[in-house]
């Protein structure tokens, strides 16, 4: 069986340019979402069982998996578009 060659990462328009999801600004959305549907951090934790650590590093506005963007759009009932906003670090 042959594998697939990887698939490149996509590449900046400006060299030296990174994509940057975790900027405080990226996670507005993120709080304001949130604060529409009602959910605090607090309960993030206490009811959908969110660990102390992911709401640590959403708080700041570190890495975050995939995986954690999946169940934050479960519980919110949104895209990620809705709750992460992309930032051209120039």
């Amino acid at each position: 069986m042959v594998s697939a060659p990887p698939c490149p990462l996509p590449q900046a328009s400006v060299p030296g340019a990174l994509v940057s999801i975790f900027a405080s600004e990226a996670l507005a959305s993120l709080w304001e979402t949130m604060k529409k549907r009602n959910i605090t951090k607090y309960s993030l934790v206490k009811d959908y069982g969110l660990s102390n650590g992911t709401i640590d590093r959403l708080r700041n506005n570190d890495h975050i998996s995939t995986y954690t963007i999946e169940k934050l759009c479960i519980i919110l009932d949104c895209t990620p578009n809705d709750i992460l906003i992309i930032i051209n670090d120039k």
